[in-house]
């Protein structure tokens, strides 16, 4: 479900107890809140790589303590992990990664405005067997970063992601990813980070 609203809605001085901000279902949560304009576009992926573009005025402007409207249709099994903010003409790259260690880079322009509510397309090729499970997606940014991760195993993965990113190519939505973090069969990444790189 995605809402939209006017930030006065939330200004009160009603500090101790807070305001309700959203109405929101059983086993359901709020996962981001971005500022945005009414020609910006939202991005939404889900955990399976399946991903919906369109533009926030699509979502209709609403009071406090309402539900929002189904951005997207979802898979059985499947949930939204991310949502990402983007301009009409956004050149940047999006990164996912998956559990399995499948490293898929696409640049944010070739993902094209389907409108809201609609299943969207996979950002990375689906499988019948065993889905992709996403465990991090990113808009890569200008600073110098590395990204940590442990596997299921107590293995560590560091790299250098910039150096790293940079021997990536970049690829179509709905193309298959690679296994560019090289793990071994049966090993699979149970949380991942970034952190800035401090240069010692």
């Amino acid at each position: 479900m995605v809402k939209r609203s006017k930030v006065e809605e939330y200004r009160t001085n009603q500090k101790k107890r807070g305001i309700a901000a959203v109405k929101v279902k059983e086993n359901d949560g709020v996962l981001f809140v971005h500022l945005c304009k009414d020609e910006e576009n939202l991005l939404l992926l889900s955990n399976q790589g399946n991903s919906i573009r369109f533009t926030f005025d699509e979502v209709q402007m609403t009071g406090r303590n309402t539900a929002g409207v189904r951005g997207m249709k979802l898979e059985d099994e499947d949930e939204v992990g991310y949502s990402f903010p983007l301009h009409e003409e956004d050149g940047r790259l999006i990164q996912l990664i998956t559990k399995e260690g499948v490293v898929k880079r696409t640049a944010v322009n070739q993902i094209s405005n389907q409108g809201r509510g609609g299943k969207g397309s996979p950002l990375i090729r689906r499988r019948k067997v065993q889905p992709h499970q996403i465990i991090m997606a990113f808009i890569e940014q200008d600073f110098q970063y590395r990204l940590i991760g442990l596997t299921i195993q107590e293995q560590e993965v560091m790299l250098d992601w910039m150096k790293f990113s940079s021997e990536l190519t970049v690829n179509d939505p709905g193309s298959i990813g690679r296994n560019q973090l090289n793990l071994t069969f049966g090993e699979e990444l149970k949380k991942i980070r970034l952190e800035p790189r401090i240069e010692v």
